[in-house]
């Protein structure tokens, strides 16, 4: 086999090599994409569910605060404020992936819908008007427009945050 054959061949093997590692780089590239993609809802499931726990640990100062504040007593205004305040930075850190890519829109949709759904009880309103400039102009902007959009439920009436449901439903 002469010099040429030999040097034809290696480049042709080397082409090989090349179209087979570009492959296997594609693969793996898109296998890490889906792992980031789940590890990234996790990351939010965890701190929105974080929040819910902390609503229903203090869920009658919650409630009343959805309803009242800032007309509460000390401790229902500062429960209130602190859990509606870890519930938006929650929802901060979903935009946050979202804008990265990395939170399926569905999934983004979901929480931007719950968030703005908390803003528009009467004491959400309040909160918002006192608290949205602490938080990013791109998230303000988000749950304004979601709001403006209306069609967002009255979280009022779930019975975990409806302070009269024991009473409607005590004689059933």
């Amino acid at each position: 086999m002469n010099l040429e054959a030999i040097s034809a061949t290696s480049d042709a093997i080397a082409s090989i090599a090349v179209v087979v590692s570009i492959g296997f780089l594609a693969y793996q590239v898109k296998s890490n994409n889906r792992l980031l993609k789940s590890a990234a809802r996790q990351s939010i499931v965890d701190e929105f569910k974080s929040s819910n726990r902390l609503m229903t640990d203090d869920a009658e100062h919650f409630a009343l605060g959805m309803r009242d504040y800032p007309n509460l007593p000390f401790l229902s205004l500062s429960k209130y404020s602190g859990i509606m305040t870890d519930t938006l930075l929650s929802f901060q850190s979903s935009l946050a992936l979202r804008q990265a890519g990395t939170l399926d829109k569905r999934v983004y949709e979901a929480y931007l819908t719950f968030t703005a759904s908390l803003l528009v009880t009467p004491g959400g309103q309040v909160y918002w008007r006192q608290f949205r400039n602490i938080f990013i102009p791109e998230m303000v902007l988000e749950l304004d427009t979601k709001i403006a959009k209306g069609h967002l439920d009255d979280l009022l009436q779930l019975p975990q945050f409806n302070i009269s449901w024991d009473k409607q439903n005590s004689s059933q």
